[in-house]
């Protein structure tokens, strides 16, 4: 199953599920070449997930695979944008 959930980072993620959303960032547009990439990250586990340019804004897609292999907990979001 694909979740969208549209402007903003999810609340929660479940395994196997694919997982979409867009993020616009004004003072950080991707047609000006910003990337952004983020970390889903607790105590034990760290995950890096990149975004790719769509526009302006960052098109973010994790695949079920990918969600399939994270562990179960709480985790934290830590967003990283570069414009160079």
């Amino acid at each position: 199953m694909a979740i969208d959930t549209s402007n903003t980072e999810p609340i929660s993620i479940i395994s196997g599920d694919t997982v979409k959303w867009v993020r616009r960032l004004a003072d950080y547009p991707a047609s000006a070449g910003c990337a952004l990439s983020y970390e889903l990250l607790n105590a034990m586990h760290r995950y890096e997930i990149s975004a790719s340019s769509d526009g302006d804004a960052f098109r973010v897609v994790v695949a079920a695979q990918a969600t399939q292999a994270y562990a179960p907990g709480s985790y934290d979001w830590r967003a990283r944008d570069e414009c160079g």
